[in-house]
C-alpha cells in the first residue's frame, strides 16, 4: 500500500459503485474521499462513511494521489478533461467503466501525465465481499503490468481473481457477457406484454429451466436503463448481429437439421460441465421456491 499511497479519492463516489469501492477501501486502511457533482448526495455519504468531500475537483485531485473514476460512461471524457491539469506523475488514474477500449482511449488522450489503467469489476454494488470476485485489469503496454499488478494485490490479498487483457479484448467478451443477458432479457419481456401472457400463469406452469430464466429476465430489466444503453452503445456489436442471425436460422431448421445442430454444440462442450449445469438449474430454482 505504501507504493501506492494511501490517499484515495473517488470521482462520482455518491453513485452506487462509488459507495461501494469507498467502503472496501475504508476497510483496507486508505484515507478516502470523495467528489460528485451531486452534493447533497456526497454529504449524505459522508455521515455514514465519516470520510471527506470535496466541492472542487481539482482541489480534490491535487489532495490525493489515487483517483478512482466512477462515473457514468456519458460523462467519462469531461471528468478526464476536468481532472487532467491537475494530474501529476506520481498520480494513479483508474477508470471502472464496464466499457474499456473507448475510456481507456479517451483517458490517455485527456490525461497526459501519471500511471492511466481500466479496470472493470465483474459485480455490481450488492456485492457483500470483494472474495471470490472477479475484477479485469486492460493494461495498454508491457511496462504497465507491473503497476498494474501492484493494484491488483489489493483485491487479490482480499480473496478476488485478478484477469489481466487488453481493452478491446475485454470489449470483445463484454459483448456477450454483458449484452447478451440484456438482449435476451428485453426481448423475452417484450415477447410476453406485446403477445398478452399472463404473468401469474407464466409462474404458475413454468418448467424450473424457464421460472429460473425468467427471474433473471426481470431481474436484469430491474437495472438502470442508463447501463445497457452504454453498453448498447460502445461494446461491439458482431455477436449481437450473429445472434439475431442465429435465431432465425434455428427456427427455420426442420426436425434432422435441428437435432444436428444440438448435438454439434453439446458436443463442444465437455460432459461433466453440461450435467453440472443442469443440477444447478435445479438448485437454483428450488432456491427460488423456498
Amino acid at each position: 500500500m505504501s507504493a501506492l499511497g494511501k490517499n484515495i479519492l473517488i470521482i462520482g463516489g455518491a453513485g452506487k459503485m462509488g459507495v461501494w469501492f469507498s467502503r472496501f477501501f475504508l476497510n483496507c486502511g486508505f484515507n478516502v474521499s470523495i467528489y460528485d457533482v451531486n452534493i447533497k448526495a456526497a454529504r449524505s455519504i459522508q455521515e455514514k462513511l465519516s470520510l471527506k468531500v470535496y466541492e472542487d475537483v481539482g482541489e480534490a485531485v491535487e489532495d490525493n494521489n489515487l483517483i478512482v473514476i466512477s462515473v457514468p460512461i456519458e460523462a467519462i471524457k469531461d471528468v478526464f478533461t476536468s481532472i487532467s491539469n491537475h494530474i501529476r506523475n506520481d498520480h494513479i488514474v483508474i477508470d471502472i467503466s464496464s466499457v474499456k477500449a473507448y475510456s481507456v482511449r479517451l483517458m490517455h488522450e485527456c490525461v497526459k501525465k501519471g500511471f492511466k489503467i481500466g479496470i472493470h469489476p465483474m459485480f455490481g454494488p450488492g456485492a457483500r465481499t470483494i472474495s471470490g470476485k472477479t475484477i479485469i485489469f486492460t493494461p495498454i503496454s508491457l511496462e504497465d503490468l507491473k503497476p498494474s499488478w501492484d493494484l491488483a494485490k489489493i483485491f487479490v490479498d482480499r480473496g478476488a481473481k485478478a484477469v489481466f487483457m487488453t481493452p478491446e479484448e475485454h470489449d470483445r467478451y463484454m459483448s456477450i457477457i454483458l449484452t447478451f443477458p440484456f438482449i435476451i432479457g428485453a426481448s423475452i419481456m417484450d415477447v410476453v406484454s406485446s403477445l398478452d401472457f399472463d404473468d401469474e400463469v407464466i409462474n404458475e406452469i413454468s418448467s424450473p429451466s424457464f421460472k429460473l430464466l425468467y427471474t433473471i429476465c426481470k431481474a436484469i430489466i430491474s437495472n438502470d436503463p442508463k447501463l445497457y444503453t452504454s453498453i448498447i452503445k460502445y461494446l461491439p456489436k458482431d455477436a449481437a448481429k450473429h445472434f439475431s442471425k442465429t435465431i432465425n436460422n434455428i427456427i427455420n431448421l426442420d426436425e434432422s437439421s435441428l437435432k444436428d445442430y444440438v448435438t454439434k454444440l453439446k458436443n463442444k462442450l465437455k460432459p461433466s460441465d453440461l450435467l453440472e449445469a443442469y443440477n444447478f438449474m435445479y438448485v437454483l430454482s428450488e432456491l427460488r421456491q423456498q
